[in-house]
């Protein structure tokens, strides 16, 4: 190599990473440690600190004769992968409707004084609207629910089935 080339390593202080390290180092590369703190908070227990894995990913650093970085990186899937939720909130913002997808839609009145959207209309939407404020209810493009009122319901079949569990839950029960 003309031109030593710099690659970064993962440094925890353990064998793996330091042994990592030294080979990279013995072939001729131009090696940067990295300590990565993969967690949010700072632990507490007495046995094996992040604080102590620092100490000894600094001090093996150190004997190497390289150069150490302490960062804070936080990496899961999420972070690696692109976030399917946002492909579908790109495609079909909210709100829209695709000719040809199923859908089910609710409409909810503001009409009440404490529905009025004081910032953000979805937030209020989901913390003080009620089933009180549902006004039409759209299932795979059939209307069940019309101004409020259920269209499909049979009150009888229901009071039947809710007498059935009754007496199966609690036989003889008045």
């Amino acid at each position: 190599m003309s031109r030593r080339e710099r690659v970064v390593v993962g440094m925890s202080g353990g064998v793996d990473s330091s042994v990592a390290a030294w080979m990279l180092r013995q072939q001729g590369y131009d090696v940067v440690g990295v300590f990565m703190k993969n967690w949010e908070d700072d632990d507490t227990d007495e046995y094996c600190t992040s604080r102590d894995d620092l100490v000894d990913a600094v001090a093996v650093a150190d004997n190497l004769g390289i150069d150490i970085e302490n960062k804070r990186i936080s990496l899961g899937m999420k972070q690696l992968e692109q976030n399917p939720w946002d492909v579908v909130e790109n495609q079909y913002p909210v709100g829209s409707i695709v000719k040809g997808k199923r859908a089910d839609l609710t409409a909810i009145s503001f009409a009440a004084p404490e529905l009025a959207p004081c910032y953000d209309p979805l937030s209020h939407l989901v913390y003080a609207a009620g089933r009180e404020q549902v006004t039409h209810v759209w299932v795979d493009g059939e209307l069940l629910v019309d101004n409020g009122t259920l269209q499909r319901f049979d009150a009888q079949g229901a009071a039947l089935k809710a007498a059935h569990w009754k007496e199966r839950i609690h036989p003889g029960a008045a």
